[in-house]
């Protein structure tokens, strides 16, 4: 024969009954007063021109970053400034809003863009440009100006980085 026992520790499932009864009698009872309220506020959206326009954070590009016009001819290819280039395996292209793209979304797209170059000359970042960004200076033509401001010349020394090592100009 056996013995059964009713252990509270083990069933306690039966204590949330009754309260659960007693939440769903509320909800009950305040439903009818909260349906004018949801109707009220399901009118005709405020399109105001004074309403803001939703603005993205300023993005900050690398120093190194250049800015050009870029044609999406394939997935791989791109052409820059004329001259055809590959895009790197693990490129990061990020449109206005900085959100990510992939680049068989813009096949046959051309605009201005900033761009980082990687060390096989393959474009290795992408930043679509909006129309605010056109109007500001590159990094890399800030940094030049100030250069130019300490009396040094940014484009008097430049690296190739495809020519060997005893090869490079010295200083």
């Amino acid at each position: 024969m056996a013995i059964a026992f009713y252990s509270l520790w083990i069933y306690t499932m039966h204590r949330c009954f009754f309260s659960s009864c007693r939440c769903i009698a509320l909800l009950a009872l305040l439903a009818p007063g909260v349906a004018p309220l949801a109707q009220a506020q399901s009118g005709e959206p405020f399109d105001s021109p004074a309403a803001p326009v939703q603005q993205t954070l300023p993005r900050h590009f690398p120093d190194i970053a250049d800015r050009g016009h870029m044609r999406f001819i394939g997935p791989p290819l791109v052409m820059l400034k004329g001259e055809r280039l590959h895009i790197s395996p693990g490129a990061r292209i990020r449109d206005e809003r900085n959100m990510m793209v992939h680049m068989s979304q813009l096949k046959g797209w051309s605009g201005q863009v900033m761009y980082v170059r990687d060390a096989m000359q393959q474009v290795g970042d992408i930043w679509l440009l909006s129309d605010y960004e056109l109007s500001q200076p590159s990094p890399k033509q800030k940094r030049d100006d100030l250069l130019r401001q300490d009396g040094y010349d940014p484009d008097a020394h430049k690296f190739d980085p495809m020519l060997p090592y005893h090869k490079q100009p010295k200083f």
